[in-house]
């Protein structure tokens, strides 16, 4: 009898243990999804809501547990935190529409769900329609040149954020970052970052020795909206600097296009691809009365930004009406303060858009001594800016070959602008 109590009672501690450790594998985990461009949606009739193999996928509308709310009042990114057990979960948002539940209003009809692994607290950052499994290719490039105290010899550069899992500093060699060149104070690494809004921060490493210690700066993280590759340039210990960026389009050939009726607006990823028409901040005006030059200009975060131009018609926000249909968008690199002129739905006009498509060649690169410019029979001017946005060199073109001596220059990461009467295109080089 002794025996089968002891029995007993040692099995009834085994499952009391199991379910203790079963309670202490749930996570609080957030989830924020992003409606700026979920087109249609109205914050006044409709709710998000969230669903998937956490909730047993359950119908959207039918438990207010799983109703996303606004950050803040009138805000257009939801979120909602939710007790999670560890593993692998799959789940998908949905707009339900004057309380009705329904299946109707996903993100995309049918499959892929998103998916994610539950090992930690965290939070999920999701943009409506974009699944996280849109991987993008990454660059971050850091100028250590003012990061005092900073020994390259005794030093590392390491990144860590949200796209990281916030490993520290140091104890992954995957985030450690490298001269651009040799004896560079430009470090760079490129990662693949998943679509949607991330964060970040810089740290040195001493003497291999991981440690959060010795950040940019105590406190904020650095912050960004991955929507495709890209570069991400950064200076350390600067987070809020921006550049104003003036952008000019002729819509003289826009076809159709009233002024009286017609409104212009820009939207890329510096504005977070607000709709066009939803807000005033974006909105081009006639550079004077009756003109069919519009300009506005904008304090833009330096790197790469891509955007696009679209008419609104009486008032009415809307992403019908822009340069053309889809793909492509304009790129450019911001690198200083500068006008961008561009002409209605011609890309290929304005060589300051199309960053790849190069009307003259430019080498040797990197360099030593000497750059050589060869085409340049359509270009008025050339200019060279080092990293910090600080004019070095500047030529007046009048030949179809150009040289210019760059041997006083250090050895670092340098900016070349060339104009002609369209525009302008930038483009890099290296001096060793």
């Amino acid at each position: 009898m002794k025996k089968t109590t002891l029995k007993f009672f040692t099995i009834l501690i085994f499952i009391l243990l199991g379910m203790n450790l079963d309670a202490q594998t749930q996570y609080d985990i957030t989830f924020e999804v992003d409606m700026t461009n979920a087109d249609p949606f109205n914050p006044e009739t409709e709710d998000v809501y969230i669903t998937g193999s956490f909730a047993g996928w359950t119908r959207p509308g039918d438990d207010d547990s799983y109703k996303l709310e606004p950050v803040e009042q009138g805000s257009m990114f939801y979120t909602l935190t939710v007790a999670i057990d560890t593993g692998e979960i799959q789940y998908k948002y949905f707009r339900v529409i004057d309380n009705e539940p329904s299946w109707d209003y996903g993100e995309w009809i049918g499959d892929p769900n998103r998916e994610v692994l539950i090992n930690q607290t965290t939070t999920y950052n999701d943009i409506w329609g974009v699944i996280t499994s849109d991987i993008y290719d990454v660059t971050f490039e850091v100028d250590m040149t003012d990061a005092d105290p900073f020994n390259p010899e005794t030093d590392d550069v390491y990144i860590t954020g949200t796209f990281t899992n916030w490993a520290t500093p140091g104890s992954d060699i995957t985030f450690k970052m490298e001269p651009v060149e040799p004896g560079s104070m430009f470090y760079t690494l490129t990662l693949p970052v998943a679509a949607g809004d991330i964060m970040y921060k810089y740290f040195r490493v001493i003497l291999g020795v991981p440690s959060w210690d010795n950040g940019e700066w105590i406190g904020d993280d650095r912050e960004k909206l991955v929507v495709g590759s890209t570069v991400f340039y950064d200076i350390w210990g600067q987070i809020s600097g921006t550049i104003d960026v003036t952008f000019e389009v002729d819509m003289t050939d826009a076809i159709p296009f009233n002024p009286t009726t017609d409104d212009v607006y820009i939207t890329g990823d510096f504005t977070g691809w607000v709709q066009p028409g939803t807000d005033l901040s974006y909105k081009l005006e006639p550079v004077e009365q009756g003109s069919m030059f519009y300009r506005l200009t904008v304090s833009i975060v330096g790197g790469e930004i891509v955007y696009k131009y679209f008419r609104i018609i009486m008032g009415v926000p809307s992403w019908d009406y822009g340069e053309w249909v889809g793909d492509p968008n304009r790129v450019e690199l911001i690198y200083n303060p500068m006008i961008i002129y561009d002409i209605w739905g011609d890309i290929l006009s304005d060589i300051s858009n199309e960053s790849n498509i190069f009307t003259y060649s430019m080498y040797p690169n990197p360099v030593l001594t000497i750059l050589n410019i060869d085409n340049t029979s359509d270009i008025s001017q050339i200019d060279v800016f080092d990293a910090t946005g600080r004019m070095v060199r500047t030529v007046e073109v009048a030949t179809a070959q150009v040289t210019i001596d760059v041997d006083d220059l250090q050895a670092g990461v340098y900016i070349v602008v060339v104009h002609n009467e369209k525009g302008t295109q930038t483009s890099r080089f290296v001096k060793n």
